[in-house]
């Protein structure tokens, strides 16, 4: 199955092209300038087509600006193939979706959706996709299965409902966002100084509003502009505003108490909408709570800024800072930006960048022993891959014996007389024999 992605070069682009290029479709991309775009996809493996032929694709999905989209539907869709499927990413849909429906009589698939996140994400996993099936086709459903797959929720609705749902879920969150850094640019505190005396509350609103502000301004305008309901979201709340300096010029707390009483009753369940903040509160001190506790082991962590790895053995903890022994150096390195990694990264970056060594054993056991039994029966060995080998039968082998070859595999700054004192002991307690 071929995809193009019409607009590929962006972050949503590249994102998505790898997960459909891992979900096995072929992946191609355009681009209005032919040396970036043909760049781009020799860089990131994506196939290039500098003056796409639309009809040799199965799918064709526009990741362009909510403006350009539409103009493009009635284009590409003359030229699309029967059964094909035509879909967009865009985070406004009423316009879309008319450009959308205007092309119904075709005999292809038509899908908008919204992914609900940002270039960040490094997964899908418990995210919504906004999905508006418009003409349906046997392609959409395997977009949806990929989906799916990799754990996202898909969220029915259509283009009216989107747009002022996402009036709320994106126009007021940006856009007070945007009042209150102009606020904190004005004041001219140094936010890095404010950091010292940060609360958990402030910490998490400086992180969302820093998402905004500093990582793609241009989608951030554009996406304000473009939703219509947005300007009715921005009015309520410079009026909200105003009311509220009203409230505060009166030196009343009781007022303010009651105003607060008033929208609280908004908040439904508002024990479950505080999971979220209380996970990212909590998360902080898991992170320094586990590293104290693993004081002396081995550890392998990401800077999430630089996605650059760090392995070593955890010396302690001092202001926030990670001491890490790597190799003979001590590194400090802020455990804010660090994300811990799962055992199973861990060896998998160990067996790649530190490599491994291998000892064989060769053991008598019973005929009646499965092969795959016997490794098992290691697996308490730790940071070890172990997995038979070889299994031979002898008539010199004593009545209802069999050989097992079994292969462990260590790193080669593990000690060796350490694995094979393990192996030996479980041996002896399991009665294997040695040849």
């Amino acid at each position: 199955m071929k995809m193009l992605i019409v607009g590929g070069t962006g972050a949503f682009g590249l994102f998505y092209g790898k997960l459909f290029q891992k979900n096995g479709i072929e992946v191609f991309i355009s681009s209005r300038s032919a040396l970036a775009g043909k760049t781009f996809a020799e860089k990131e493996h994506f196939g290039w087509d500098e003056k796409p032929n639309y009809s040799k694709y199965d799918i064709i999905v526009l990741s362009v600006p909510n403006e350009v989209a539409p103009r493009l539907v009635p284009t590409i869709a003359k030229e699309m193939s029967n059964n094909s499927l035509l879909m967009d990413f865009c985070s406004v849909k009423k316009e879309i979706c008319e450009a959308m429906n205007k092309q119904k009589k075709k005999n292809i698939g038509l899908l908008s959706i919204h992914p609900m996140h940002g270039p960040r994400v490094n997964n899908i996993t418990g995210y919504p996709i906004a999905w508006i099936e418009i003409n349906k086709c046997d392609k959409a459903q395997k977009i949806r299965e990929i989906f799916e797959k990799e754990n996202a929720k898909i969220t029915q609705t259509n283009a009216k409902e989107h747009d002022e749902i996402l009036s709320l879920v994106q126009g007021l969150t940006h856009y007070s966002q945007f009042v209150a850094a102009t606020t904190i640019c004005d004041l001219g505190i140094d936010l890095n100084e404010a950091q010292r005396f940060a609360t958990p509350n402030y910490s998490l609103f400086i992180s969302l509003l820093s998402r905004v502000i500093t990582q793609n301004p241009e989608l951030y305008a554009e996406i304000q502009l473009s939703n219509p309901a947005n300007e009715k979201v921005r009015k309520m709340f410079s009026k909200s505003a105003a009311k509220w300096e009203k409230f505060c010029a009166k030196k009343d707390s009781t007022i303010l108490t009651k105003e607060i009483i008033r929208d609280a009753k908004s908040f439904k369940n508002a024990d479950l909408l505080l999971l979220d903040s209380d996970r990212a509160v909590n998360a902080f001190k898991y992170t320094i709570t586990t590293l104290k506790e693993n004081k002396g082991k081995e550890l392998l962590v990401e800077n999430m800024i630089t996605h650059n790895y760090h392995y070593g053995i955890i010396k302690g903890i001092e202001n926030d800072e990670l001491l890490l022994k790597e190799g003979k150096k001590i590194s400090k390195l802020a455990v804010q930006k660090l994300r811990l990694t799962t055992k199973k990264e861990l060896l998998e970056w160990k067996r790649k960048n530190i490599g491994e060594s291998h000892l064989d054993y060769s053991f008598l056991v019973p005929k009646e022993i499965e092969n795959a039994v016997v490794p098992l029966l290691f697996a308490s060995i730790k940071n070890t891959k172990i997995e038979t080998i070889d299994e031979f039968e002898s008539k010199k082998f004593p009545l209802g014996k069999k050989s097992i070859t079994i292969r462990v595999y260590f790193f080669t700054n593990e000690e060796k007389e350490k694995v094979n004192e393990k192996v030996i002991k479980i041996a002896q307690v399991a009665a294997f024999e040695s040849r």
